[in-house]
């Protein structure tokens, strides 16, 4: 494939004008100001002498905690930037707000540092992080309506300071120092994204001995050669950059004007690396972080420098919802050509089985640059309540962009739903006895009313454990003082919801030196404190998280000798309390051996086991070789947790909504059928954040704002069919994955097969999809490859069939068998006919838009065939 440079990304500071700058003083506003602590905060505001004063102290509060102070502020046009003098006492997160016409609010965080002198701050209107509000869109509509400030506690040490604000204004005229602009490329121009660096300082030059920081998540495509950072006077540059787990940071000093150069390429070479997972290459688009300036006041614009594959030169990020009985797919996407193009966009719908129901198509417009362009398209459910939608673009030759074929438009698509549990119905948790299926529910990173409505979410589809993060910096924030008020809560409503808690014990402290005598001594007795508080409620404490890797630094004795220590702590409290050691990032024999020649104990062996792809037969046998490698404590055998799993679902290279589902039903099913394995935990509930390239944003079964997905579906159908009966594997062929689920008179059975294909099944089973509808049909029934279901019922054999394919060149024509034959009535369903010796009712039909194939057993077919 044929790679061309480009300049993905270019933040001016200074650029050609195409209006005269313009600034307005917002003073006349200075009454309108109105100061918000919430229930959680104590704080005081004031306006005196055109001075915005914001007292606060989060000595009572959490890391939630926050202040803020607004206006209401309605102007005549969109300014490009606010402007402003900023003085802070505490190193607390700041954030910038700003609505729009529909009270829809916007915010973006400024990390300011403490300055005891006035600091000039320019915001841009450009590269908001996030928004609220009840008519929320995530487009800034009309003009500005109001703005704001607020402090947040975050993890920042101390509780208490000030913040004081003067000399607002709105800048309008050009762009700002903060607003993205485009590089130019030999082919197009850059991708506008959201980071931004508002450097600007006005007449006033950066102090000595002080720095501007600025920063935003950010994905860059492709393989980034290079940063450049453009300075105009003497000073040092420190670029700060991610990817998956790894983070990357690079100073550089500047001896006056001129441009500052951090190589990157895959391997990094020259950053300092604080590696999770980096093997020397990189593994997933770079992520840029944030850019420190030291002592400099920066003129130009930083550049990356990016190898962009065709391929990858418009991408697009699909999104749904429900209205009115329609599913409405939102498509933004981005092209990067010199100027407008026109293409057609297409969306293929797809039912639950993958037969294609329609394409819409619709000629659109690119903007170009990189910009984002939006499209609404809305398609009926129907009698549907799965409707996949997979996007793709018309070829573009002046930007090399040539058109996907159909079948590889699923690796950019969402699944709009519309049912909100399984058609088979639910089982809460607070119906089941004890079963291993849990949950990273995560109920610690919610805030206020989210903590019981997520775990009502969690409750409602069958969730017996939740995996919960007992993190020492949150609760030991001021050193010696343990506050337990937010995990109080979180445990109270995961309990009332029917879900068992297990506490993740993890993280130094930053009070506290680590891989010291003290350290340590510290962390016993914050794990001290934590057990003895919630020991009658949690039965399960697991000591840190995946400590074979950078979540642990430094000397991995050092954990094992935490690991021995805390075992026998956690005893002397309560010998019926159980402790889970290891929790590996995959299955890492090498550390559990290791951990276990130190003379390691634990009653649970924690482990990750993420993979690309599920092999269910070794995964399986991984399960049980590790199980057997914990005879080494005493001879007899550990029992295994998988306390994290699952596959992200982010566009273009991860697993679709619909692979997804699949994967976590035979992820449970494999695990629970392993003699040993006693608790299962995917990896997580509700998606991290909503950057849909970015896998760590994308393991959720809910949305962020907690729409379902596939899985979360095919979640409470396998619960409401497993229940709390005994699991155990079933033999059902060489090619069938089968586990059996039994309890008195009930059974029930959850399959698939490794490629697709018709089988015949003797037996009352009744069988259902993941999404909990039943699968119509008697004595036989369709295993599509890797996909699940689930069958209800004795099953006592299953025998794959000799298929016929017999065709037709126009959907919805029927197809006569001869003879004895059945008829395709048009509707996807084959009706016997008249004298037909054995009774099929429901072989499988596969349709598109252009022919219909029909899957019969050979053993009852008539010996013509004629159509």
């Amino acid at each position: 494939m044929k790679f061309i440079l480009i300049s993905l990304l270019t933040i001016l500071v200074t650029a050609a004008v195409a209006a005269p700058v313009r600034e307005t003083d917002l003073k006349a506003f200075d009454k309108e100001w109105s100061f918000i602590y919430n229930n959680q905060s104590a704080g005081s505001g004031s306006v005196e002498n055109g001075v915005l004063a914001l007292n606060y102290d989060f000595s009572l509060g959490d890391y939630s905690s926050h202040v803020s102070m607004a206006c209401p502020m309605p102007l005549d046009s969109v300014p490009v930037a606010f402007r402003f003098k900023v003085r802070k006492t505490a190193p607390h997160a700041m954030a910038f707000r700003l609505s729009d016409e529909q009270s829809e609010t916007f915010q973006k965080k400024m990390n300011i540092p403490v300055c005891s002198d006035w600091q000039e701050v320019e915001v841009s209107v450009a590269g908001f992080e996030g928004s609220w509000g009840e008519k929320k869109n995530d487009v800034f509509d009309g003009k500005p309506s109001g703005i704001g400030f607020a402090i947040e506690q975050g993890f920042a040490t101390g509780t208490a300071g000030r913040l004081e604000i003067k000399d607002l204004r709105c800048i309008y005229g050009r762009r700002s120092g903060g607003e993205l602009s485009l590089g130019r490329a030999p082919f197009g121009n850059a991708v506008e994204a959201r980071f931004y660096a508002d450097i600007i300082t006005g007449n006033e030059p950066v102090r000595e001995e002080s720095s501007v920081s600025y920063r935003q998540d950010m994905d860059l495509r492709g393989t980034v050669e290079s940063i450049t950072v453009p300075v105009k006077k003497k000073g040092s540059v420190t670029v700060k950059a991610a990817c998956q787990f790894d983070f990357f940071e690079m100073t550089k000093e500047a001896d006056g004007p001129g441009e500052v150069v951090f190589p990157c390429g895959k391997k990094m070479e020259g950053w300092s690396v604080n590696a999770l997972s980096f093997a020397g290459e990189l593994y997933a688009p770079l992520r840029l972080l944030e850019i420190v300036y030291r002592d400099t006041e920066p003129d130009g614009a930083p550049v990356c420098e990016t190898v962009i594959p065709a391929s990858e030169r418009i991408t697009a990020a699909p999104e749904w919802e429900v209205k009115d009985g329609n599913a409405v797919f939102t498509v933004k996407a981005r092209c990067l050509s010199d100027d407008p193009v026109k293409t057609d966009l297409y969306l293929d719908v797809r039912d639950y089985n993958g037969v294609l129901v329609r394409t819409v198509k619709k000629k659109v417009t690119l903007s170009g640059m990189g910009r984002e362009d939006v499209f609404v398209m809305g398609v009926p459910f129907g009698k549907e309540p799965f409707l996949e939608a997979s996007v793709r673009f018309g070829s573009v030759p002046s930007i090399g962009y040539s058109a996907p074929a159909l079948t590889d438009s699923d690796r950019c698509s969402t699944v709009a739903l519309n049912i909100k549990e399984s058609l088979l119905g639910s089982v809460r948790s607070t119906e089941l006895e004890q079963t291993p299926f849990g949950m990273g529910v995560y109920l610690y990173r919610r805030q206020g009313d989210g903590i019981a409505r997520t775990a009502r979410l969690a409750g409602d589809i069958g969730v017996k454990w939740t995996r919960e993060e007992f993190n020492w910096g949150a609760i030991e924030r001021e050193k010696g003082v343990l506050d337990y008020s937010h995990y109080d809560e979180l445990v109270a409503e995961a309990l009332k919801s029917g879900i068992s808690v297990y506490g993740l014990l993890a993280y130094w402290n930053h009070n506290y030196t680590q891989d010291t005598d003290e350290g340590r001594a510290a962390y016993y007795n914050f794990v001290r404190e934590t057990v003895l508080r919630y020991k009658d409620r949690i039965k399960h404490w697991e000591i840190w998280n995946e400590p074979n890797i950078g979540f642990f630094p430094g000397d991995k004795e050092n954990y094992f000798l935490m690991l021995r220590d805390c075992y026998k702590l956690i005893k002397d409290i309560d010998p019926s309390l159980q402790v889970l050691g290891c929790s590996t990032s995959g299955i890492d024999t090498k550390f559990i051996e290791r951990a276990l020649d130190a003379g390691c104990s634990f009653d649970v062996l924690t482990v990750h086991p993420y993979r690309p792809n599920l092999d269910d037969k070794g995964f399986v046998g991984e399960l049980e070789d590790t199980i057997a490698l914990t005879k080494r404590i005493d001879g007899s055998p550990r029992d295994v947790w998988i306390t994290e799993m699952g596959w992200p679902t982010h566009v273009y290279t991860g697993s679709t909504e619909r692979e997804q589902s699949s994967l976590l039903v035979r992820t449970y099913a494999d695990a629970a059928s392993v003699k040993g394995v006693s608790s299962i935990s995917w990896y997580d509930f509700i998606n991290d954040g909503n950057n849909r390239f970015y896998n760590e944003h994308s393991f959720g079964l809910l949305w962020s704002d907690l729409r379902p997905k596939p899985s979360y579906i095919a979640f409470s159908t396998f619960l409401t069919a497993a229940k709390d009966a005994q699991p155990a594997r079933k033999d059902l062929g060489r090619d069938v994955f089968a586990v059996g689920f039994e309890k008195g008179d009930y059974k029930a059975q959850v399959l698939w097969s490794k490629e697709d294909g018709l089988y015949s099944y003797e037996g009352d089973a009744v069988f259902y999809d993941q999404m909990g509808r039943r699968i119509e049909g008697k004595g036989l029934v369709w295993l599509a490859a890797q996909k699940p279901v689930f069958a209800l019922g004795s099953l006592e054999s299953l025998i794959r069939e000799e298929l016929v394919t017999g065709a037709c060149s126009q959907q919805g024509r029927s197809i006569a068998v001869s003879g004895e034959g059945m008829i395709f009535d048009g509707g996807g369903r084959l009706k016997p006919g008249k004298g037909y010796g054995r009774q099929v009712l429901s072989p499988v039909v596969r349709k598109n838009d252009a022919w219909c194939r029909i899957y019969l057993s050979a053993a009852v077919l008539p010996d013509v065939l004629k159509y």
